[in-house]
């Protein structure tokens, strides 16, 4: 059997959305008991708000979802609970634990396999959250990035839990939707997707797995119109910093979308500076827009910034500055020979995104 473009986008964004899932919104969350606490002692499901996030100490994401969750069990103090779940060896968890120290300071846990297929089966993508209610039912699932507004929702009392499970229906139906076989009429079938996405999209324009299904249809397409339609329609002064700061760098960063979508990548890494300034990816989003715009000086600024939040960064800051010394010989009309051209060009530039294992490099 012939393997299909079409098979292909739909099989690349069943990896980057997730599979069918087992635990969904209003499904009652598993207890936590079988899970071996390194940190902060046990968190319990059914005793108020809890936030279970699932990661592990090889994913960058992960690692920058870490102070985001301390800074959100700060802000809520005993209205909130967290709990970050890995299925590694203890004896790996445990001293990246300690090294972390405070900047990681809620409840972290070793899970054993059916503990963690029993919430993450389907899913493959990390960091994933489900925020659950006191009631032990997952009210919402996504990528703990995305959360903000939602948990401002919930501890408000305006948060909708009926419409969420609609939606959370709606997104059942749409992968079930690109995990069948596309067929003869595979136009027809794109465009059958494509309008379901966008009426889940159209309902929600913060839906993450929407706005992926969206955005690839298009790219597939070769439609930039479509794509550019799909990011003009994001609600950026309702999204959250770190969202923002994540979307700034996808958009930069992906040669299909970059082109005729700087000006809202711009956007969102403003945003992003003036809805979390105190975190380090919001200056890092800055420094990957104003790279992709040539702007070079006001680059390493804003990655500077960011190192002085997160000193790994630094790093990043060789590629920056290798990239303006290059630019500077080339306006002097001197010669750019092979010594001349640092390592460190070779070195993919800094991002902000979920990982899938499979495929860690996946852009929507």
């Amino acid at each position: 059997m012939r393997i299909t473009p079409v098979a292909l986008l739909f099989t690349s964004l069943i990896a980057l959305t997730g599979g069918l899932q087992a635990l969904e919104v209003g499904d009652k969350a598993p207890a936590l008991t079988s899970a071996a606490w390194v940190k902060n002692g046990p968190a319990e499901v059914g005793k108020g708000l809890l936030l279970v996030e699932f990661w592990a100490t090889w994913c960058g994401p992960c690692k920058t979802s870490i102070p985001h969750l301390t800074k959100l069990g700060k802000q809520y103090g005993d209205k909130l609970s967290i709990a970050g779940l890995s299925n590694e060896d203890e004896e790996v968890v445990k001293p990246f634990v300690t090294a972390q120290g405070a900047a990681m300071d809620y409840h972290v846990g070793v899970t054993d396999e059916a503990l963690n297929q029993a919430y993450m089966e389907g899913r493959d993508g990390i960091p994933f959250s489900f925020l659950v209610g006191a009631d032990g039912v997952v009210v919402w699932v996504g990528h703990p990035m995305s959360i903000e507004p939602i948990l401002a929702a919930v501890v408000a009392g305006t948060f909708d839990a009926k419409t969420e499970g609609l939606r959370a229906k709606k997104r059942q139906e749409l992968q079930e939707l690109l995990q069948q076989d596309p067929g003869t009429d595979q136009e027809g079938f794109l465009a059958k997707v494509s309008a379901q996405a966008g009426a889940l999209l159209k309902e929600d324009p913060s839906d993450e797995m929407a706005f992926q299904v969206s955005v690839g249809v298009a790219k597939h397409r070769k439609d930039s119109a479509g794509v550019r339609a799909v990011l003009a329609s994001l609600p950026i002064a309702q999204i959250s910093g770190s969202r923002a700061a994540e979307l700034a760098v996808t958009i930069s960063g992906d040669p299909a979308v970059a082109d005729r979508n700087l000006d809202i990548a711009w956007a969102l890494a403003e945003r992003a500076l003036s809805a979390a300034a105190d975190e380090a990816n919001s200056h890092l989003a800055a420094a990957r827009v104003r790279y992709a715009l040539g702007m070079l000086e006001e680059a390493i600024v804003a990655q500077e910034q960011a190192a002085k939040r997160e000193p790994a960064l630094a790093d990043d800051l060789l590629f920056y500055r290798e990239a303006l010394r290059l630019r500077d010989l080339a306006k002097a009309g001197k010669p750019l020979t092979a010594p001349a051209v640092a390592p460190v060009l070779a070195k993919p530039l800094p991002v902000v995104k979920p990982v899938t294992p499979a495929n860690e490099n996946s852009v929507p």
